[in-house]
């Protein structure tokens, strides 16, 4: 009991963080939702594919200051999402689609991700998040939702018996036109910080990229 209460507070501030007191967070059941929820949903799974610049924070305990990344995000329903990292010779890709999650360097072969489970979790998170699969979602995770004033935010809590590792939770954060953030708390001084900035929604991905980012 003791546990479930300081998750339940530790949920209710990490809301708070993203949108206004005295606004208060509701369990959505992708059945039943809102015609507020729906009408988000429907337009944001309407601006695919994406394609967007982001950033990444990797916080540890053992570094006082966060590993920051960038890069560019490209999104399709069908092939997946796929990460690719700037800022090396060659730049490093990571997919996640039907297969699994895999990486490659430049354009050697994809590998598969080393099968932690708090990195698993997080990656098949993050694609069904960035498309909004609440269904797919809701298998593994509880969810709880607040809206105001065209801001959303979802909460996602791994449910028990999910195989999760570190991974505590993971909030994703936005507006009506775009998912803007996406944070994944893995315990104690350490977590991960997805920012998403200039999106080009309905882009037209190439052959090359599809070739290059997808498999």
């Amino acid at each position: 009991m003791i546990v479930a209460a300081i998750r339940i507070i530790a949920a209710c501030c990490l809301l708070a963080t993203v949108l206004p007191a005295p606004l208060s967070a509701e369990e959505l059941d992708p059945t039943r939702l809102s015609a507020d929820w729906v009408e988000l949903i429907t337009h944001l799974q309407s601006r695919t594919p994406l394609r967007a610049a982001f950033t990444e924070e990797r916080k540890l305990p053992f570094r006082r200051s966060a590993i920051e990344l960038d890069g560019t995000l490209r999104l399709d329903p069908e092939a997946g999402v796929s990460l690719e990292y700037h800022g090396t010779n060659e730049s490093v890709t990571s997919l996640i689609d039907s297969h699994g999650l895999a990486t490659r360097r430049g354009s050697d072969p994809w590998r598969p991700l080393p099968d932690r489970p708090e990195l698993r979790a997080i990656h098949q998170a993050i694609g069904g998040l960035l498309r909004l699969d609440l269904s797919t979602l809701a298998q593994d995770y509880v969810l709880d939702g607040q809206m105001a004033d065209g801001n959303w935010v979802l909460l996602l809590r791994p449910r028990p018996g999910m195989e999760s590792g570190r991974l505590e939770g993971l909030v994703i954060s936005g507006d009506c036109e775009r998912i803007a953030r996406i944070e994944a708390s893995l315990g104690v001084d350490r977590g991960i910080v997805i920012r998403i900035h200039g999106d080009e929604p309905q882009a037209t991905l190439s052959p090359e990229e599809y070739a290059r980012f997808f498999r």
